[in-house]
């Protein structure tokens, strides 16, 4: 099937609203403080999570932001969109990106890559995203490898 460019520009405008509000929920989330009853999280122990990048953004800083995934990553689209959106955000900072995208991988895959292809750049945020080459492995198979990507990185 074929997409019109009004339909791939609608849904170029629906990925970029969404990737916006993700972002504002993450860094309003960051910057309001920790809401949650448990304040021993250890999603983020080593860096600071993303109080630690938006310190270095406010500040104008360099921040390297990494992109880990498939096809989606690797395509001109929510990659793209939202490291225009943090430059937008943060005039001051200088970004730098790091696009570890393959398509037609998974998390499987992405779990070997990290290092060689990701950590050792020492980014500040990293984005994962194997959505839909992960479709045909199961939830327990999914789990293991995200679990070994966050592992990894904390």
């Amino acid at each position: 099937m074929k997409l019109t460019k009004l339909n791939q520009m609608r849904i170029k405008s629906i990925i970029f609203f969404f990737v916006i509000s993700l972002f504002q929920f993450l860094f309003l989330s960051a910057i309001g403080g920790n809401r949650f009853k448990n304040n021993n999280l250890k999603e983020f122990n080593i860096r600071g999570g993303l109080p630690n990048f938006l310190t270095k953004a406010q500040r104008g800083d360099s921040v390297t932001v990494a992109y880990l995934g498939g096809s989606i990553t690797a395509q001109e689209g929510y990659r793209l969109l939202s490291f225009k959106w943090l430059q937008q955000q943060f005039p001051n900072s200088r970004f730098r990106q790091v696009n570890a995208a393959i398509g037609g991988t998974g998390s499987r895959f992405g779990v070997f890559r990290l290092e060689e292809q990701v950590l050792k750049y020492k980014p500040d945020l990293i984005f994962v995203e194997f959505a839909v080459n992960d479709a045909r492995e199961t939830r327990e198979q999914i789990l293991r490898s995200m679990e070994g990507i966050v592992s990894l990185k904390v």
